[in-house]
C-alpha cells in the first residue's frame, strides 16, 4: 500500500493544471486525468498540529532548513509507516540522502513502468515553498 500525506491530493491536480495552461494538453484530457487519478490507490495520512512539532524538528530544523515542510511531511510519513520514500526531487534526495537511507530516486526506476507496492511517492512539482 502507498501512503502519502493529505497534501499529495493537490501535487497532481497542480501539475494537470499547468499542463493545460501551457497546452500541452488539451481540457478534456486534463479532465480524464484528474479522473484517472481518483483510481490511485494511496492512503492519505492525517496530519495534525500535534505532528508538527516532530515534523519541524527531525525533517526541517533537522536538516539546516533545506527541507521544506512540505517535503517533510511525505518523509515524516513514510517514517510513521516504515517504507521507502520514492521521489524525483533530487535536491531532496541529496540533502537526506546520507541520514535517512529510506529515500530512495525514482531514476532508479526510469526504465520500468511501476514502482514497487510497498513504496510511497513524491513528485517534483513542489514550487520549493
Amino acid at each position: 500500500m502507498r501512503y502519502a500525506p493529505g497534501h499529495v491530493l493537490w501535487e497532481p491536480c497542480h501539475a494537470v493544471r499547468r499542463r493545460v495552461l501551457s497546452d500541452a494538453i488539451t481540457g478534456p484530457e486534463g479532465e480524464e486525468a484528474i479522473e484517472r487519478l481518483v483510481e490511485f490507490s494511496i492512503l492519505l495520512w492525517d496530519l495534525n498540529w500535534s505532528d508538527v512539532r516532530e515534523i519541524w524538528s527531525r525533517f526541517v530544523s533537522g536538516f539546516d532548513y533545506l527541507v521544506t515542510p512540505y517535503d517533510a511531511g511525505y518523509l515524516y510519513v513514510a517514517e510513521q509507516q516504515g517504507c521507502e520514500f520514492w521521489t524525483a526531487d533530487d535536491r531532496l534526495l541529496r540533502t537526506v540522502a546520507a541520514e535517512l537511507p529510506w529515500v530512495r530516486s525514482l531514476s532508479e526506476f526510469a526504465a520500468q513502468d511501476n514502482l514497487p507496492p510497498e513504496a510511497g511517492w513524491s513528485g517534483d512539482e513542489s514550487d520549493g515553498n
